[in-house]
């Protein structure tokens, strides 16, 4: 074969592959922010969407088959990107798990229930579901303060922290946390822990804001849970207030 063969199908082979290259690139979803008040200073803190880069597996670990809306945001952006997200609470009955499986499509998410996994408590049990699913990434509550000082929620915090800090994991444990005052006021409480991640919620990924997607989960549980429905019906005006961020604490070993 000689050298101007060799050189044409050179020639055509790095076509093909920036074409390849561009085609996958206009898949992917358009990311832009479009501003809305409130705005928070956000410079010295990291952004999620980092984090998420290295990881293929996200989690949701909460006491209540609801919980994830209060990481909605980041639960659906992890699916657009491709990443395998699991939502997991304790236990639902049959109405509440028609509108957890209406969450998790709205998410990109797969939903389960920790009461399935074999263990005879609820430590055994979170050991059993990450030797199962393998996440590389978990979010979950505070175990001192729980979102709005929730004992639940603050529980279910302590326990995965002490599964992951005691046992041979490579997983990233990341606290959820309210720091907006709306949301503190109708849910009567918030952390006092300082976040180190950020994830702004004016972030556009397709047609819509994680916000605006935010507020369509909260709004599958607005007919079961009062607080939910004051968001969903924009009690008040409240949507505008709400600070459109979600927060997160990094936990290190230290931490304990």
């Amino acid at each position: 074969m000689n050298f101007g063969v060799l050189l044409s199908l050179a020639v055509i082979v790095t076509l093909i592959f920036s074409i390849t290259a561009f085609l996958y690139v206009q898949g992917q979803p358009k990311e832009e922010i479009r501003r809305m008040e409130p705005v928070m200073d956000v410079k010295n803190l990291k952004d999620m969407r980092i984090e998420l880069e290295r990881v293929r597996k996200v989690m949701w670990i909460g006491p209540h088959a609801d919980d994830e809306v209060y990481v909605a945001g980041l639960l659906h952006y992890a699916s657009l990107k491709g990443k395998d997200c699991i939502i997991v609470a304790y236990r639902a009955g049959g109405e509440r798990r028609k509108l957890n499986l209406m969450s998790a499509e709205l998410l990109g998410c797969n939903y389960t229930y920790l009461s399935s996994y074999p263990g005879r408590s609820v430590k055994e049990k979170i050991r059993s579901l990450l030797t199962s699913e393998s996440p590389d990434l978990i979010l979950t509550f505070h175990p001192e303060t729980g979102f709005r000082m929730s004992e639940a929620h603050a529980k279910v915090g302590e326990l995965v922290t002490g599964v992951i800090s005691s046992g041979n994991y490579s997983i990233k444990l990341f606290y959820i946390l309210n720091k907006d005052p709306t949301l503190e006021k109708l849910l009567g409480g918030a952390d006092r822990s300082k976040q180190t991640h950020y994830l702004d919620l004016n972030l556009i990924v397709g047609n819509e804001s994680l916000f605006e997607v935010k507020i369509a989960d909260i709004c599958v549980y607005s007919k079961a849970i009062p607080a939910a429905k004051a968001i969903c019906e924009d009690a008040g005006g409240m949507q505008d207030r709400m600070l459109r961020y979600e927060f997160y604490e990094e936990y290190t070993p230290s931490d304990s």
